[in-house]
């Protein structure tokens, strides 16, 4: 009897280790994306019309960067961009930019299923290598009529489609470009 209670308390032991480890390691992986978060926010309010952040995504299809919305000052809603290092904000009112229920209906009405929705920002220099004008951005992670998965990236202004980049279904996931 005796050493079946010094195995379970070893084994209880060792759970509470495994368990305060994992713990640890999830804390220290989350806590840096956490604190990156919080300072591009404070460089946003800081540096941009926002007064109060209402939201925030990531855009990874021109580099990282974290986007919020928020308000400025007089009740106006914005959004504001921070990318690079050191931060850079860029700030677009949101009266003119299509929002993502509008972006939805837009696919839907192409029968084409959105997955994901992400809103960004392209400096001169990202404008310039995809040969486009705009600067704001809705990257859509979609399911083309078809069922093929696809990214289609329209101008958040105008509703314009800019491009579709066709998920091949080969194992190896290589990307055909469709430029319209």
């Amino acid at each position: 009897m005796r050493h079946w209670k010094r195995w379970f308390t070893l084994i209880g032991v060792v759970l509470v280790m495994f368990a305060t480890t994992f713990v640890w390691i999830a804390w220290h992986s989350l806590s840096s994306e956490w604190r990156t978060e919080a300072g591009a926010a404070q460089f946003a309010l800081n540096h941009s019309p926002l007064q109060q952040l209402t939201g925030h995504s990531v855009f990874t299809g021109a580099g990282v960067q974290e986007v919020f919305i928020g308000k400025d000052t007089f009740g106006r809603i914005w959004y504001a961009f921070v990318y690079g290092s050191p931060y850079i904000v860029k700030s677009v009112p949101a009266t003119g930019v299509w929002s993502a229920a509008r972006m939805n209906q837009l696919l839907s009405s192409q029968h084409i299923k959105p997955v994901h929705l992400s809103l960004g920002y392209l400096d001169a220099a990202n404008r310039k290598s995809f040969h486009i004008t705009t600067d704001v951005i809705w990257e859509c992670y979609v399911h083309l009529p078809s069922g093929v998965p696809a990214y289609v990236y329209y101008d958040a202004h105008s509703g314009q489609k800019l491009a579709t980049y066709i998920l091949s279904a080969s194992p190896f996931g290589q990307l055909t470009q469709n430029f319209n």
